[in-house]
């Protein structure tokens, strides 16, 4: 872990949870780092329901783990915050009413973006990752990803707003756990 000279600060966390109720490390029935274990940058947003205009209910596997549900207002795509995480739900629309990112926003105006879509989806259509950690001044923290033309995503850089740049490596592209 670092902090950077201004933005979020760059820490890798990872935990284990015998007996967590859901396991949100399973993505598409693949484990991304170990049946129990979870980080905090390992985080989506099942989009596949939602439709700009309508009620949808979305489902988000947090960061470091756990999940809330949300149930989104028709009339301006939001939804208000959960009772246990505080966030509030935001689905970002282009000028075609496409959706474009999703938000997780906390009390304090600090916000969980995703925008990653895996363009060779599979059964993970719909599924919207973590691609920025963003502070209450606006100031990001990026993440980006690669797949390769199956259903795994791969987190592979993480860049703080210094322009340091963090690089995981997976060694068995076969059974790509971090």
């Amino acid at each position: 872990a670092y902090q950077p000279s201004s933005g979020p600060a760059v820490e890798f966390k990872l935990s284990f949870k015998q007996r967590d109720e859901e396991d949100t490390a399973w993505i598409d029935g693949q484990s991304v780092l170990g049946s129990g274990w979870n980080c905090n940058w390992l985080s989506y947003i099942d989009g596949s329901s939602i439709q700009p205009g309508f009620s949808s209910y979305v489902g988000v596997a947090l960061p470091g783990g756990g999940s809330s549900i949300y149930m989104t207002d028709p009339s301006d795509n939001t939804a208000p915050p959960d009772y246990f995480t505080h966030y509030s739900f935001k689905v970002i629309l282009d000028v075609n009413n496409n959706i474009t990112s999703l938000q997780l926003i906390a009390p304090d105006g600090s916000k969980l973006a995703y925008g990653y879509q895996n363009p060779s989806a599979g059964g993970n259509a719909g599924l919207f990752f973590l691609t920025g950690v963003i502070d209450s001044q606006g100031r990001q923290l990026t993440l980006a990803y690669t797949s390769d033309n199956s259903s795994y995503v791969h987190l592979s850089t993480v860049t703080d707003l210094d322009g340091n740049v963090v690089t995981l490596h997976y060694d068995n592209g076969s059974f790509p756990d971090m």
